[in-house]
């Protein structure tokens, strides 16, 4: 059986994460991205990168032509937590060291905390194709989202009563409709545009909170705590985004302007409005672009920027997924009427 090492790969063949000395921090709200392809003997594949100031998402692709592996290695030296999931396929996520196997079948998620400084990567690929993401984070970031949403992570802490060694905190599994959702948002990492970093970390947080089993902000009695003052606060987010929906401030922020915290924020504006914080930025963008694509005669590109989209693939990219045709043919449809 064939055996290929990410290290002998030629440059733009290796995982970007390899040799890297821990999680590289972006500028605030700033996001990178890159894909790489692979090719060999054995198999093709691709490795597409987000990262952002506090996570990395990688999705993986592989065709293997013969049964063969796959080895890697992450020079990280910060404990660190990984979410992965399977989207096609069996995929081996043996990807940290050798006590930590485990095989997820297509659907199906786990969690793994990694202590150990070298995060070795070992992928048994069959004559298949394979789709599999994950999310890295530092457990120095895991403790700051414990504290800023005690209400949802307050099981979280477990994570840190087993310091020292390497293990699985979830075995693989099949996620609930909500997890999976949330996941799939997860593969969107320029949906929002300039928004990207607090959409994906929603949805990061999200999925760990139902994940670890921790209460769910979502329960609470809200006919005991949506008194007109509070229902007011919503409305006040509500005009604040509407007012800011080309840059708009951080969760947190809009928490503080309107008198209340990130949870009660995000959970009560969705039991007022039957949606997320997010969903309503995105469709109030959308609704927007397609005002300016109706009365105005902009460029794709200038809409792009007025709608909170630094770059007009991503825009395009955002509305194709909203209203399944491009802005172009959107515009060349409304004209023809």
């Amino acid at each position: 059986m064939k055996t290929y090492n990410s290290t002998n790969l030629n440059r733009e063949n290796r995982h970007p994460m390899d040799g890297k000395t821990g999680i590289r921090p972006t500028p605030k709200g700033e996001v990178m991205q890159h894909t790489i392809t692979l090719q060999t003997d054995s198999f093709k594949g691709q490795l597409a990168v987000a990262r952002y100031p506090n996570f990395i998402i990688d999705r993986t692709y592989f065709d293997a032509y013969e049964e063969c592996i796959f080895e890697g290695e992450i020079n990280n030296p910060e404990p660190m937590l990984v979410l992965s999931f399977a989207l096609k396929g069996d995929v081996d996520n043996s990807f940290h060291s050798e006590d930590l196997h485990s095989v997820l079948r297509a659907d199906e998620t786990a969690l793994t905390l990694v202590m150990s400084d070298s995060k070795n990567s070992r992928k048994h690929l069959m004559p298949q194709q394979t789709e599999a993401g994950h999310v890295f984070t530092t457990l120095k970031y895991i403790k700051q989202l414990a504290e800023r949403f005690p209400d949802e992570l307050s099981n979280i802490s477990s994570l840190f009563d087993k310091t020292g060694q390497n293990h699985i905190l979830q075995e693989s599994r099949k996620p609930t409709p909500l997890i999976a959702n949330n996941i799939q948002n997860l593969m969107l990492p320029t949906y929002l545009g300039n928004n990207s970093e607090s959409f994906m970390e929603e949805q990061f947080l999200n999925s760990l909170s139902l994940m670890t089993a921790s209460k769910n902000i979502n329960d609470v009695k809200w006919n005991n705590v949506l008194t007109n003052e509070f229902r007011s606060k919503m409305y006040d987010a509500l005009y604040l985004l509407q007012r800011d929906f080309r840059k708009p401030v951080s969760l947190r922020q809009l928490a503080i302007a309107v008198g209340t915290n990130e949870c009660y924020l995000k959970a009560g504006f969705r039991h007022e409005f039957h949606q997320s914080i997010f969903a309503y930025l995105f469709e109030y963008r959308m609704q927007m672009a397609i005002r300016y694509l109706r009365e105005t005669q902009k460029s794709i590109e200038q809409i792009s920027m007025l709608v909170g989209y630094e770059y007009a693939a991503h825009f395009i990219t955002a509305f194709k997924r909203r209203f399944r045709i491009t802005p172009l043919e959107f515009r060349i449809r409304e004209k023809k009427r």
